[in-house]
């Protein structure tokens, strides 16, 4: 039957009236406008129809929040300044004791120490390090965490941070008694052997497994410049802070007079010359920590003993040196104004974009020290250093921005008690129950506080990062031997403790584990990781190759899953290596889990290298072979 055509069309007009209705419903309706958004074009006020939904966030806005350059500085704590001087700060201790004759005041331990010759003056003459961060878990009252002793450490940083969460160090540490002793190194001559030998490398990112030292960066300052030319600052911390050399255990031996033992920041420093192995050699450590020796070639001319061929030429007339890498990059090296050794100046890339570092004079009268005052990079833009003018002491790097002060990074300062043990070795450090300066936090531009706690060798032990609202989020936890048996070189680290806030659930606040193992004998290291795995590297032990890896194991449930041999060549019989490099490399994984190759049944993946002498001293890869079964 056909309907009546006013009922459709009656169906058709509550139908469309009910989608109007449904539209209009969720539509804005502004009874009260507010003013009218304008632009001025050529003399005309032009309205602008407002969009829907206009009171929502500006997504664009918010993505481009972190490159807003009016964006608002992240809240600064209180700046706690340093109030010692260090081991070696002899110019910090000069000026603090004539600030007491100032003041008619006792005289300090400082005064006695220096007076009674007791402080070698090398601190001048020995590299400005960097800093880096500490935290513990001690005990939190009335919204402050104080600092205090923990499992297998007996002292720490004395000093109150405010923060509002108390979080305690994780239980199930292994046995220190259990933890084999290293072995007794190589007997070096001299500072600057020990510096280059294996034993005592420092730099690689995380931890090595065959000197035993952990490396932590944090990232300071990142500002693109152009062509690639960028102004990048790393805080650096190595946790080998002691080395041994003719007999004596000799403490923060990199120093650098600005901040506290272990830290490096900024720029390239030159040390030398120094005689190793009868050869003239200049030292050069890296913003990371890492050493390079530089051997003499030729006259006044020198070139890196570890295959990343540096090169630095000697120019005594003009009084600069310039260090070469082989992308290019050149660092320009003379002597500032009131300095007696060479600082890098400036930095060039090929294309012959620079950065310039300017250095300035702190200290008063004739107790001074030159610093590094400012980095300009290749769009003009200036980074600030600033420091403490009785310590000397690094407190925070700046920038002028749009008449506005950045802090890019702060330092905050505490106290450490050391207490060490090495038997009846020969001490170059502070005496038992001596108080040094340490870093306790590191504030970020991002308004992030990488907090650090301290054993009582004078190691970070602790790396704690909290929110810009003290809310901790992640954690680091190294656990060294106490001083409770003497030691015969710088303490390594056996376990390592990782937490992250809500890792595995909301609220989490459990730890998961790695466990170190380091062989006496320096032939091998490994890792046990929370999840079971075992990662061994075994090393050479004499010769030219001695502490480059010579095999890796992949080993769980008791049995080996994967190996990689690699063989080396090197152009010295001695130690350490000369210009190492590998020519073959063999990657198998092991059905079988007898750590041999099968044919047949394993997987076998090889890489050999061919090498050409391009110069007297220079290789390059030549022919690179690949086979697979």
């Amino acid at each position: 039957m056909i309907g009546h055509p006013r009922v459709g069309f009656r169906n058709r007009f509550t139908a469309l009236f009910l989608c109007s209705a449904l539209i209009l419903s969720v539509t804005p309706l502004r009874l009260f406008p507010g003013p009218a958004k304008a632009q001025v074009s050529g003399g005309e006020v032009l309205r602008r129809q407002l969009p829907p939904y206009s009171d929502l966030p500006d997504i664009g806005a918010l993505l481009n929040e972190g490159k807003n350059p009016n964006r608002v500085q992240p809240r600064q704590p209180p700046l706690k300044r340093p109030t010692l001087c260090g081991y070696r700060d002899v110019v910090c201790k000069r000026i603090k004791e004539k600030n007491r004759i100032g003041r008619n005041e006792a005289p300090s331990n400082d005064a006695l120490q220096l007076a009674a010759g007791q402080e070698a003056e090398q601190s001048e003459a020995r590299h400005w390090a960097p800093v880096i961060f500490s935290i513990p878990g001690g005990e939190s009252r009335g919204g402050f965490l104080k600092f205090s002793g923990m499992i297998g450490n007996s002292l720490l940083t004395s000093g109150l941070h405010q923060i509002t969460r108390h979080f305690v160090r994780p239980s199930g540490f292994a046995n220190p008694a259990s933890i084999p002793a290293m072995a007794a190194p190589p007997s070096f001559p001299s500072l600057a052997a020990a510096k280059l030998d294996p034993r005592y490398r420092v730099g690689e990112q995380g931890e090595d497994l065959f000197s035993g030292n952990f490396h932590f960066g944090l990232p300071l300052v990142s500002l693109p410049g152009r062509s690639g030319m960028d102004l990048n600052l790393t805080l650096s911390y190595n946790s080998l802070v002691w080395i041994k050399y003719n007999g004596i255990m000799s403490f923060d031996y990199d120093h650098n007079p600005t901040l506290t033992p272990g830290f490096r920041l900024g720029l390239p420093e030159l040390d030398g010359s120094h005689a190793v192995n009868g050869i003239a050699h200049y030292i050069v450590t890296l913003p990371s920590g890492k050493r390079v020796g530089l051997q003499e070639i030729a006259t006044n001319q020198y070139e890196a003993t570890d295959s990343s061929y540096l090169f630095l030429r000697v120019d005594p007339p003009s009084q600069t040196m310039t260090l070469y890498t082989p992308d290019g990059t050149q660092f320009l090296y003379s002597v500032p104004s009131g300095e007696s050794r060479y600082r890098c100046t400036q930095i060039k890339d090929r294309n012959g974009n620079y950065l310039t570092v300017g250095y300035t004079t702190i200290g008063t009268g004739p107790d001074t020290l030159v610093v590094v005052g400012s980095i300009t990079d290749t769009l003009g833009r200036v980074i600030n250093f600033n420091y403490d003018p009785e310590t000397l002491h690094l407190l925070t790097i700046t920038q002028n921005w749009q008449s506005q002060t950045r802090i890019w990074a702060q330092f905050d300062y505490g106290t450490l008690t050391i207490q060490t043990n090495f038997g009846s070795l020969t001490v170059d450090g502070p005496a038992n129950s001596t108080q040094i300066p340490v870093i306790t936090r590191v504030i970020t531009g991002d308004g992030a506080r990488h907090t650090l706690v301290y054993n009582s060798w004078g190691q970070v032990q602790d790396i704690w990062r909290y929110g810009e609202a003290d809310n901790q989020r992640a954690a680091i936890d190294y656990v060294f031997p106490d001083a409770s048996a003497p030691l015969s070189d710088c303490p390594r680290y056996f376990q390592r403790n990782d937490y992250a806030a809500n890792w595995a659930g909301l609220n989490w606040t459990g730890w998961v584990s790695s466990y170190f193992n380091f062989d006496p004998n320096e032939a091998y290291g490994q890792v046990t990781t929370p999840d079971g795995v075992t990662y061994k590297e075994l090393f050479s032990t004499s010769g030219g190759t001695r502490g480059l890896t010579v095999r890796t194991e992949t080993w769980h449930n008791g049995a080996i899953q994967k190996f990689t041999d690699l063989t080396w060549a090197s152009d010295s019989s001695v130690s350490p290596p000369l210009r190492p490099r590998v020519t073959d490399i063999k990657i198998c994984d092991d059905l079988n889990h007898n750590g041999t190759y099968q044919s047949g049944t394993d997987k076998l993946r090889r890489t050999a290298i061919s090498y050409i002498s391009v110069t007297a001293t220079a290789k390059l890869p030549h022919i690179v072979s690949e086979y697979n079964e």
